[in-house]
C-alpha cells in the first residue's frame, strides 16, 4: 500500500502537477490525521470498557458483600430474640420468693448463653481494596459513591452497640464472682473453700445488678432497631448497584 503511494507522488511530480499533487497530499494527510482519530478513538473505547468491566467486577463483589451483611443482619436479631429471654430469665433472682440455693441454681441455667452477645458489622472487603486501589472513582454514579461512602465510613461498633458489648461485659465482671459461694465452688470444682455460703449470698439485693439487666433488654432493643436501618440501608445499596448495573453501557 505504501509503495502505491509512492508511485503515485512520483507520478505527479515527474509529470510537473503540482496543483495535483498539492492535493494528493492534502489527502494524505487528512486520511493519516483520520486514522489516528481512529485509533484514539479505538483506544478511548477499550480504556472506558477496561474501566467499566473494573467497575463491574468491583460492584458485583460489594453487592455480594451487602447481601452477606443483611444476613449478618438477620443473625443479630435472631440471635437477640433467644437473648432477651435469657436476661430476663436471670433477672428472677430477685424475687423474694426463692431461696438462695435457687438463685444459684438459676445462675447456673443462664450464665452460660448469658455471656454471648451479637453485634453487627459490615463486611468491608471489596469496598476497601476498591479504596486501596485508589479506583473508587470507577464508579460513575455520584448518587452510589457517596452513598456506599457513607456506609461504609460509619462507626459500626460505637454508639449502641458499643453498650451492648460494654453492659453485657460489666454485668458479668461484677455480678458472676458473687455467685461463686462456698457450696457453688464445691459444685464446679470440688474445692473445700472458706468462701461466703449461699445463706451468706445478697446479690438479689444489689439494685445496680437489676438496674443493669433491665438498661441490657431495653439497649438490645435499640440495636435491634439499629440494624432494621442498617439492613434498609443494604437494600437501597443493592437497588442503586443493580440499576447501575442494568443502565451501565
Amino acid at each position: 500500500m505504501l509503495a502505491f503511494f509512492r508511485k503515485i507522488r512520483k507520478n505527479l511530480l515527474s509529470e510537473n502537477k503540482l496543483t495535483k499533487y498539492f492535493f494528493y497530499a492534502l489527502g494524505e494527510i487528512v486520511l493519516v490525521v483520520i486514522g489516528i482519530l481512529i485509533a484514539l478513538k479505538i483506544n478511548n473505547w477499550n480504556s472506558t470498557q477496561i474501566s467499566y468491566q473494573k467497575e463491574v467486577s468491583y460492584l458485583q463483589e460489594i453487592r455480594d458483600n451487602l447481601e452477606q451483611d443483611a444476613k449478618r443482619i438477620d443473625s443479630v436479631l435472631a440471635f437477640n430474640h433467644k437473648k432477651v429471654p435469657i436476661v430476663k430469665g436471670m433477672m428472677q433472682i430477685f424475687s423474694n420468693s426463692l431461696t438462695n440455693d435457687e438463685r444459684v441454681a438459676l445462675f447456673d441455667r443462664y450464665s452460660k448463653p448469658f455471656t454471648l452477645y451479637e453485634i453487627f458489622v459490615p463486611q468491608r472487603t471489596a469496598f476497601n481494596n476498591m479504596v486501596a486501589s485508589e479506583t473508587i472513582d470507577l464508579v460513575q454514579n455520584g448518587e452510589l459513591r457517596k452513598a456506599l461512602i457513607s456506609y461504609y465510613e460509619y462507626d459500626y461498633t460505637g454508639s449502641v452497640q458499643f453498650r451492648v458489648q460494654q453492659m453485657n461485659r460489666r454485668i458479668i465482671d461484677n455480678a458472676f464472682p458473687k455467685f461463686f459461694t462456698r457450696e457453688h465452688t464445691k459444685s464446679l470444682l470440688g474445692l473445700s473453700t472458706e468462701l461466703p455460703t449461699n445463706d451468706e449470698l445478697n446479690i438479689h439485693k444489689e439494685q445496680w445488678l437489676i438496674s443493669e439487666l433491665y438498661g441490657l433488654i431495653y439497649i438490645i432493643n435499640l440495636q435491634n432497631q439499629g440494624v432494621l436501618e442498617f439492613k434498609q440501608n443494604i437494600e437501597q445499596l443493592i437497588s442503586l448497584i443493580d440499576e447501575t448495573l442494568v443502565n451501565n453501557p
